[in-house]
């Protein structure tokens, strides 16, 4: 578990860097792509940084549901 944390950790601290690089991009040059690009890597990056913070709650939480069916 510790392990898929830390990857977790890792790719989302790796999307953050490329959507504010992507963002960047935008400002250099104005690419609108850059910004969509930026807007989505950002995202996905703040979902998973979220999700590897409360990994151990949410898999307790599925490992309840299944040992109640």
């Amino acid at each position: 578990m510790a392990a898929l944390k830390v990857i977790l950790y890792f790719l989302s601290g790796f999307c953050v860097i490329a959507g504010a690089i992507c963002v960047g991009i935008f400002f250099h040059n104005g690419s609108i792509q850059a910004l969509g690009s930026g807007a989505m890597l950002g995202c996905i990056g703040l979902a998973g940084l979220l999700l590897s913070i409360f990994f151990e709650p949410i898999v307790r939480a599925f490992r309840d549901e299944r040992a109640r069916s």
